[in-house]
């Protein structure tokens, strides 16, 4: 892959990404929890720079959007508050239950987020997808910038942000009942589970130019994989790529593969159970590292894992 080295003067940014344009190219660049991590050329091939070169082209530090509590001090208002950050008056009246128009109290506790959006607190039966879904907000993007390498983290009563919302909305939990009696035809109604509890390392989608039709998920060699939903082992053994793979059939033409095992629990025709220990984990066939590929497939179709997890 060519890399090059792209100088402008000055980027200010508060973001974990954002959307600039240099000499006619679109470019997004993304930040990590310290610093600039990785630049990519939206319409044509994927540019990537290293951390110093990006430090030197662009000569800026992005913070990790984080949850502020604030006290206010004597005179202060929501819109000074608000000015302060640079965030939206919405941003603070919605995190907060008031108005822009509250009288705050000098040591009263104020808690929003860094970047335009609110602080929202998690309910008993949401899940990230069902809010990126009911927010319409990327669930890539609701992952990152709350800092959750896998979702089945999220807690109840945790407070996270939901970017660039301005008010709140029925309750996901109500909308994703709605949603999943549309979807039940090509769903399980996300009642997949996770087949490991890790960082999720490379997202569905585009990849080095390639179609990356799963996701991969770090852990620990020898950790237990476990069955995403009850079905049939359609393959259990080594294919180029994958490496050590087990391949299990369920209900709605659903198929999900678990590549890189370092050891296979399960054989050919075997029926499982959802939650059951198939394989453990490893780093065969094309991997860089210990981790879980898993994938998804519809009808044999790769589709967004994401889609189908609880």
């Amino acid at each position: 892959m060519k890399k090059r080295k792209i100088s402008i003067a000055l980027l200010s940014v508060i973001a974990l990404s954002v959307s600039i344009t240099v000499a006619s190219t679109t470019l997004k660049v993304y930040a990590d929890s310290e610093s600039v991590s990785a630049v990519e050329q939206i319409d044509n091939d994927t540019l990537i720079l290293d951390s110093q070169q990006i430090a030197e082209a662009f000569d800026i530090q992005i913070s990790q959007p984080r949850l502020i509590e604030y006290l206010v001090k004597a005179g202060d208002t929501v819109e000074t508050v608000a000015n302060t950050y640079a965030i939206k008056v919405s941003t603070i009246t919605v995190s907060n239950g008031i108005s822009a128009n509250t009288a705050l109290q000098e040591g009263q506790s104020l808690v929003f987020p860094s970047i335009d959006g609110i602080a929202y607190k998690i309910k008993d039966g949401e899940n990230l997808w069902d809010l990126a879904s009911l927010y319409k907000i990327d669930f890539y993007d609701l992952l990152e910038i709350n800092n959750l390498g896998s979702p089945d983290k999220l807690k109840l009563g945790q407070k996270i942000i939901l970017p660039g919302v301005e008010a709140l909305k029925t309750e996901a939990k109500a909308e994703s009942k709605k949603a999943d009696v549309k979807a039940s035809s090509k769903t399980v109604s996300r009642g997949g589970i996770w087949p490991v509890s890790g960082s999720v390392t490379s997202r569905y989608g585009a990849r080095w130019g390639k179609q990356h039709e799963g996701i991969d998920i770090a852990v620990s060699t020898g950790t237990n994989v476990k069955a995403y939903a009850d079905g049939k082992v359609t393959y259990s053994g080594w294919q180029s790529g994958y490496g050590n793979v087990v391949i299990i059939s369920h209900s709605n033409g659903l198929q999900t593969y678990y590549g890189h095992n370092s050891k296979l629990l399960v054989k050919d025709g075997q029926r499982v159970s959802v939650g059951d220990i198939i394989a453990k984990s490893g780093n065969t066939g094309r991997s860089t590292g210990p981790h879980v590929h898993f994938e998804v497939r519809k009808n044999g179709a790769p589709v967004n894992p994401f889609s189908y997890l609880r």
